[in-house]
């Protein structure tokens, strides 16, 4: 097979390694696909360096190679993203589990204010949905943070179904929550903490409440931002939210010299 390596042109493109069964195992990207595919041809079998494990695993399984041109870097990035998501062979992890990316949806119906996370957008039908959002983990501890906040501020309703209501929520809060979940202003971040100075329940638990703010702006940093920025760099036409299979090629293009239009 690294005779095969050799031969790969010096362009930019997407290349795929297959086991003797012909199952793809691996998809990679490359600025110059001979430069890249050298490196496989080069690493010795006996290395031990951390960096060269992936590239000697992939090439103790693969008995084949295939690789396909393309006019840029980015329509490289953009493809090597897309195989990976729908073909999710088995030795990708960056982009393969876009399925799981989250949702956080929001209504207001009859004075309350209800709250839901999914990963599956027919969960929040009926409700303004604000996403794709990349991290599971940032999403989520933001979104029950949230939940325990408002407990000090309005008044929870019983859970159905994985919706949250509160109550009594103050006017005009579900407008600045619909700009923060949108990565345009954090002014409900500051409303929710000059509220909550008004509760003795909340400040007896200061230290926990402060957490519990630093884990929403952590999430309005690394998701809601970057993602309106995205949407807006390179001026996003498509569906809102975004769709999972959209959100990674939408910051490939954002975060690529030559991205913009």
């Amino acid at each position: 097979m690294k005779t095969r390596l050799a031969e790969a042109p010096d362009l930019p493109g997407v290349y795929r390694f297959f086991d003797e069964a012909g199952v793809l195992l691996y998809v990679g990207k490359a600025k110059r696909l001979k430069r890249r595919l050298a490196v496989y041809r080069g690493v010795p079998e006996k290395s031990r360096r951390k960096k060269h494990r992936k590239i000697l695993k992939i090439m103790r399984l693969a008995r084949s190679v295939s690789w396909e041109t393309t006019l840029s870097d980015l329509e490289a990035c953009v493809l090597e993203m897309r195989l990976i998501q729908s073909l999710k062979p088995s030795l990708n992890v960056s982009g393969r589990f876009n399925d799981y990316y989250p949702y956080i949806g929001m209504r207001l119906i009859q004075g309350r204010l209800y709250f839901r996370m999914s990963a599956r957008p027919e969960k929040l039908e009926g409700y303004e949905a604000f996403g794709a959002f990349r991290s599971r983990e940032v999403t989520g501890e933001a979104f029950y943070a949230l939940l325990k906040l408002l407990n000090f501020v309005g008044h929870k309703e019983k859970s159905r179904a994985g919706a949250h209501g509160f109550r009594q929520i103050p006017q005009g809060w579900r407008e600045d929550w619909i700009l923060f979940f949108a990565g345009k202003s954090r002014v409900a971040l500051e409303s929710l903490s000059l509220r909550l100075l008004e509760s003795a329940g909340a400040r007896a638990r200061a230290g926990e409440i402060q957490e519990s703010l630093e884990t929403l702006q952590r999430f309005w940093e690394l998701e809601a931002v970057p993602l309106q920025r995205a949407i807006r760099d390179t001026r996003y036409e498509g569906a809102y939210p975004v769709p999972q299979a959209e959100r990674d090629p939408l910051f490939i293009r954002w975060r690529l010299p030559n991205a913009a239009p």
